[in-house]
Order: C-alpha cells, then sequence, then structure tokens
C-alpha cells in the first residue's frame, strides 16, 4: 500500500464525518481538508448557496468540491497524506480518487452513518439550527440528503456513530494498515 494516502469521509449530515475526519487526521499526521470550512467562506462573504445568475457564479457546495480538490492537490504536492470531508456523491469521490493516484498515493473511501434513528436525529437537534450564511440545518434536510446520497460502491469501511470513535478510527487505520 502507498506509504500517502487521500482518505474521503462521506455520509448524511450528523453521522459524525467532522470528528472522525479530524480524530482520523491527528492518527494519520494528515492533513484535513473540509468542505464545510470552505463553504462557510464563500457564504459569509455573501455568496448565496445558490450561487448567482448573473454573473454566473456556481453554487457554493460546488464551489466548495473545486476549492477541496484544490487544496488536495497541494497537499499531495508536498507529501503530505489528506482526510477529505464532506458530504460527497461518488463522481466527486472517483475525482479524488483520481487526484491521488496521479500523485502515487492510495485512496480509501470511509462512509459514516448513524444506525439508531433517534440518535440520528437528536444530534440534528442538538446540534442547533445557527446559520451558515443563508443556509439552516434541520431534520427535513437529512431526510432529503438521505434521498438522494448515495454510498460510494469501493468503500472500504462503514463507521457508526453508534461505536467509540476510537473503534471506528481503529478500525479505519487497520484497513489502510497504517
Amino acid at each position: 500500500m502507498a506509504g500517502i494516502w487521500v482518505v474521503s469521509i462521506s455520509g448524511v449530515q450528523c453521522t459524525g464525518k467532522t470528528t472522525l475526519a479530524r480524530a482520523l487526521a491527528q492518527r494519520m499526521g494528515a492533513s484535513l481538508v473540509s468542505r464545510d470550512a470552505l463553504m462557510a467562506v464563500l457564504l459569509g462573504g455573501g455568496l448565496p448557496a445558490a450561487g448567482l445568475k448573473r454573473p454566473p457564479v456556481a453554487p457554493v457546495p460546488e464551489l466548495g468540491y473545486g476549492l477541496q480538490s484544490a487544496v488536495l492537490r497541494q497537499q499531495l504536492d508536498v507529501g503530505r497524506s489528506v482526510v477529505v470531508e464532506c458530504i460527497a456523491e461518488p463522481s466527486v469521490r472517483d475525482g479524488w480518487r483520481r487526484i491521488a493516484e496521479e500523485h502515487g498515493a492510495g485512496f480509501a473511501a470511509v462512509e459514516t452513518t448513524c444506525s439508531d434513528p433517534e440518535m440520528h436525529r437528536s444530534c440534528v437537534e442538538n446540534r442547533g439550527t445557527a446559520p451558515v450564511g443563508d443556509w439552516h440545518l434541520h431534520w427535513q434536510n437529512v431526510e432529503r440528503t438521505k434521498r438522494w446520497y448515495r454510498p460510494h460502491p469501493d468503500t472500504c469501511f462503514v463507521a457508526d456513530s453508534i461505536h467509540p470513535l476510537a473503534d471506528n478510527v481503529a478500525a479505519i487505520a487497520r484497513v489502510l494498515r497504517l
């Protein structure tokens, strides 16, 4: 296996993506690239989530993927492993796989889930609905995402947030042979 890794962590909202990504990045000594932080800058700068019609500007989520890819390339150029975290369709993650391959890095797709529906909804409600730009997180957002979201077909590990974080990180490290 390659010494440098790109690990993509994805799943619906409030399934532990960010928490897992931070812990795994620390374990690996890797860089962390979270789309939420990048989108918050765009939204905080006044760009509406849906983008602009005139002049044409892509939607913020799409711009977030582009920014993640740019930072991913930059970190791989300096020999760093990268944990990339966000809700991402398989096609987006396949793009990251190609970037990893171009740099001679390994690629791993990790999914997050919460198999306890009550715990999942509680996580959403306890997070609160503080807006990021013009966007607010509500349970209805999670339900909408569940309808369209598809895990990557080559997922190497599914981290269930009902399990201790340390156990999920250790399991991923075993899969990656770290």
